[in-house]
């Protein structure tokens, strides 16, 4: 698979050995069925307007250096949007962290001054509704100062601005708040790169190709708006053809398509940088190296012109597929029953458990919320709950269950069997578990907790010591 640091897959071997099963082969990640190339959809006006829960916006200093003039000292300022219910204390809730660079003229303030606060409440929404995970969004600038200037200046300060990245704002952002990065060395950095994002609007379109060109070691997802990649040439001197084949290069030289990259590049119809990049879009999906719409994928909105609104659709359309493309194939899968079982009743077959490592020896939760009909079981929230749990230490269970009240809580039961059975293997503790059910799995939680494993046929064991119900 293309990476999760904390996942381990030493666990797999030890269970083959054991019990000699395997994980169910077969799954592709959720982005799969994404088209190399389309239409963006529009934001409904709903989204614009003030969500129930609110996230937070603050400033935020760090110091940095003068990177494109004399080397000096300065004090930089980024803006920083925190989601509901975000609270500095906790330490072990972690979140994805998307970084927005604005474009010429403008400022750190921009993104979230921008049309009273309609960015902020299009992420607010977005995550109240389920479509994108909480999330922390950093606002900085290329300008030392904070103030709008001129062309010439701004391309010299944005050529320079992945160092400033790398050195300053990046391990000042998330030595502060709660991301995914355990610590702010670039080591740590460089292992946290799959819950990391890069995005930028026009000249911030610049920078973020700038980003990926020197950083993407330390960022996986990329949302370049309406503007192209400028390593080679530079504005009204497109070099398509020098600036992909430097592209190919990196991406081949470093084995990134391997270790997972993807890349949202967008613009509007009616955009006046729609010209420089259709033409290295062009280029860069006729290479093979760049073929796949899991790396690629250029969108469009219709009579989309080059301003704010266009890029808050362009936010709405690329942030779902960001941090998602986890799949089966990233946890350990456990069948619930045997192979006999499994062949005298064939509903069996598909029960199971999927299992997200986190700290050994520490307690468990299991997810019980299934897919809805039709719908692949890795995109389900139980599946991608547990999941997150893992990422912040959590030992994380999912449960795929069948179809029926009484055979669900049947499942569950023996999925709790299970785990207690195999302690030793799964280097879990039994002694501090939880079960957590959303939507369809409330009622299976309840029930199983409540009359005890063993009213489902499955020996008597242990009760949670929590039952999560959101």
């Amino acid at each position: 698979m293309k990476g999760y640091a904390g996942l381990k897959k030493g666990l797999l071997s030890a269970f083959i050995l054991i019990f000699g099963m395997f994980l169910l082969p077969g799954y592709s990640p959720v982005r799969a069925a994404m088209p190399g190339r389309g239409s963006t959809k529009g934001v409904p006006e709903a989204y614009y307007a003030a969500s129930a829960k609110r996230g937070h916006i603050e400033d935020f200093y760090y110091t940095s250096k003068d990177y494109a003039g004399d080397g000096s000292s300065v004090s930089k300022k980024a803006v920083v949007y925190l989601p509901y219910g975000y609270d500095p204390g906790d330490t072990t809730k972690r979140y994805n962290i998307v970084y927005f660079m604005h474009g010429l003229g403008e400022t750190a303030d921009s993104l979230f001054s921008y049309a009273g606060g309609r960015a902020g409440n299009l992420l607010d929404n977005m995550i109240e509704k389920g479509e994108i995970p909480p999330l922390i969004v950093v606002a900085p600038t290329f300008d030392t100062e904070n103030k709008p200037r001129d062309m010439q200046r701004s391309d010299s300060e944005v050529r320079q601005f992945h160092r400033e990245f790398l050195n300053d704002l990046m391990p000042s952002v998330e030595g502060k708040y709660h991301t995914y990065a355990g610590e702010t060395t670039k080591s740590g950095l460089a292992a946290s790169r799959d819950h990391r994002a890069f995005a930028g609007f026009s000249l911030g379109a610049v920078t973020t190709w700038f980003e990926f060109c020197y950083n993407y070691d330390y960022i996986r997802y990329f949302l370049p708006m309406s503007c192209s990649c400028w390593y080679y040439g530079g504005y009204g001197n497109y070099l398509p053809g020098e600036n992909t084949d430097f592209l190919e290069k990196l991406v081949n030289d470093n084995n990134l398509t391997a270790r997972g990259y993807y890349i949202y590049s967008c613009t509007g119809t009616g955009d006046v940088e729609q010209g420089q990049v259709n033409l290295l879009m062009d280029e860069m999906q006729k290479r093979s190296t760049f073929s796949s719409a899991d790396n690629l994928v250029y969108y469009k909105k219709e009579g989309g012109i080059h301003d704010y609104s266009a890029g808050l659709e362009y936010m709405y359309n690329a942030l779902p597929l960001f941090f998602t493309d986890i799949t089966v194939e990233d946890a350990v899968y456990y069948n619930l029953y045997s192979k006999f079982e499994r062949f005298s009743d064939p509903s069996k077959e598909d029960a199971g458990i999927y299992f997200f490592k986190g700290n050994p020896g520490g307690g468990f939760t299991i997810c019980v919320e299934g897919a809805a009909e039709g719908e692949d079981f890795e995109k389900s929230p139980g599946f991608i709950h547990a999941w997150e749990l893992s990422g912040t230490g959590n030992n994380a269970f999912v449960l795929k269950y069948r179809s029926g009240e009484k055979a669900a809580c049947e499942d569950l039961s023996r999925a709790i069997a299970l785990i207690h059975e195999n302690t030793e293997v799964m280097d879990v503790s039994v002694k501090d578990y939880a079960l957590w059910g959303g939507n369809t799995g409330k009622k299976i939680i309840s029930e199983v907790n409540r009359k005890g494993t063993a009213a489902f046929g499955t020996g008597s064991y242990p009760r949670s010591t929590s039952v999560i119900i959101p």
